[in-house]
């Protein structure tokens, strides 16, 4: 037998012991994961029940239940006849499957018929799929879209006025970056799955004659990754050649360059100082921490990430406690 075919098998038959072995870790470690997760809410539930307390979950569960029994969904709409008039959804992107099960039973009655309302009943939803942030809460995006075309479809269905309004005028952002936004999500395969729309999202600026400027910066590409010299060297310890360390100095430097070159903003003719400036990060944590130490390093006044309690940092409280 050819000796590299010999060998092609074997690393092949190798190669299938490593799948299963890592497969039999992944097993292992979700069984743990799962136990731990099953004895952490069964301890919850019982602590809950011993208190009779519920949560918000357990409010939106226990409601959406409840208007599924037929006899009740049918009580609660007589008692909110004369009095359920609008709805309202705010952050609409940001609403679970589970409340709206509540608004389609209760917006239901909207649809059937003249009830003792004198005037027109309405929903008013306001979202953006784009904005979502509240999935660790239930929410998915794209059932905004299933939403609105569902009750869409029932408002058509019953002659009643449905209007679908694009809100593309931005208060908030200036011209160019606005522009600068829409250019890079203007490419299919860069706004895959940000909304459900096909159409990619054009912008308008309410303040169009407003400065502005949009500078892209090149990545900083993370160095080897190395076994810390020091056992007691903190694990979340950032190296000085560290992304997020080059690039909370560059930050700074650039702030410290504007402040003392005495450089003015173009929208108002001031000068730049340390309270112009909102340095905004997805996260909180080594990012904003190197960021904070790299401003405090140069001298530029800096009002912190958020203002907190000194007693109410980990590290404090450990202290406390080991002190007790």
């Amino acid at each position: 037998m050819d000796p590299w075919i010999e060998l092609s098998c074997a690393c092949t038959q190798t190669g299938d012991k490593l799948v299963l072995r890592q497969r039999a870790d992944c097993f292992e470690t979700s069984a743990a994961m799962l136990t731990l997760a099953d004895a952490v809410i069964s301890e919850h539930q019982r602590q809950k029940r011993l208190r009779g307390v519920l949560d918000f979950e357990d409010l939106i569960v226990s409601t959406a239940n409840l208007l599924k029994r037929t006899e009740a969904a049918r009580w609660v709409h007589y008692k909110l006849d004369n009095g359920l008039e609008h709805i309202l959804v705010d952050e609409a992107q940001d609403t679970s499957p589970r409340q709206w099960e509540v608004i389609r039973v209760l917006v239901e009655e909207f649809f059937a018929g003249e009830g003792t309302a004198p005037l027109p009943r309405t929903l008013f939803a306001v979202g953006d799929e784009k904005q979502s942030i509240f999935s660790f809460q239930g929410a998915v995006p794209t059932r905004f879209g299933i939403e609105r075309d569902y009750l869409g479809r029932r408002a058509r269905e019953a002659n009643l006025g449905w209007s679908e309004p694009a809100l593309r005028l931005s208060f908030r952002s200036v011209p160019v970056v606005l522009d600068a936004v829409d250019r890079v999500f203007a490419r299919p395969e860069a706004r895959a799955g940000l909304s459900s729309e096909d159409e990619a999202a054009i912008h308008v600026a309410a303040r169009r004659n407003a400065p502005g400027q949009v500078v892209i910066w090149p990545m900083i590409p993370s160095p080897e990754k190395r076994d810390p010299e020091d056992w007691t060297e903190p694990v979340d310890h950032l190296d000085e050649k560290s992304p997020e360390v080059q690039l909370a100095e560059r930050i700074a430097a650039t702030i410290h360059r504007w402040k003392h070159s005495r450089e003015r903003i173009a929208a108002t003719g001031e000068l730049v100082r340390p309270g112009s400036i909102l340095v905004l990060s997805r996260i909180r944590g080594v990012q904003t921490d190197a960021i904070n130490r790299a401003l405090k390093k140069k001298g530029i006044a800096i009002a912190g990430a958020d203002r907190l309690a000194i007693t109410d940092h980990i590290a404090v409280m450990d202290l406390i406690a080991l002190g007790r």
